[in-house]
């Protein structure tokens, strides 16, 4: 018969012998429950919301890449694109991005870096979102559990009176 504090076997309230190998620990210890299966099929589903707001610092900062739409029209009267985010150095591209009236970035990619237009100058914006992301991560955890802590103390307070 399961304790009813923690749901573990009875005996191993009653025989505190150390056991020796970890099948001794799980033949003691026992299977899942209904409490156990509760409890992960509950904690689960929080923890994909988590999951991505932690990739989001991945996949947010992707930078595709940009193109500078130059005016020059050809004999032809279409207009030219050239990629300049590939080539080239760093001061030469953001050179070329700071001149440039038509910038593009590549289609397909909807990130933080191409919504606004976080590169050359901007790109420090990341970082400052990025670790406010990370504080709001932190309080909010430490909040979560102190009150999580203060609920489950009391229900039990209540449970056990």
């Amino acid at each position: 018969m399961p304790c009813l504090c923690c749901g573990f076997p009875t005996l191993l309230h009653e025989n505190p012998a150390k056991p020796d190998t970890p099948d001794e620990i799980l033949q003691q210890v026992g299977v899942c429950g209904p409490f156990q299966v509760l409890l992960v099929l509950t904690i689960a589903p929080t923890s994909i919301v988590s999951v991505w707001e932690m990739m989001f610092m991945a996949f947010g900062s992707y930078d595709p890449g940009w193109i500078c739409l130059v005016e020059a029209m050809s004999s032809n009267n279409n207009s030219s694109s050239r990629n300049v985010s590939e080539s080239g150095s760093t001061r030469d591209r953001c050179n070329i991005y700071s001149t440039c009236n038509n910038v593009s970035f590549l289609p397909g990619t909807s990130t933080l870096v191409t919504e606004w237009s976080l590169v050359c100058g901007q790109g420090w914006a990341l970082n400052v979102i990025f670790m406010v992301q990370m504080v709001g991560v932190v309080l909010g955890a430490s909040l979560i559990g102190l009150q999580c802590d203060r609920c489950v103390t009391w229900l039990l307070d209540t449970v056990t009176s």
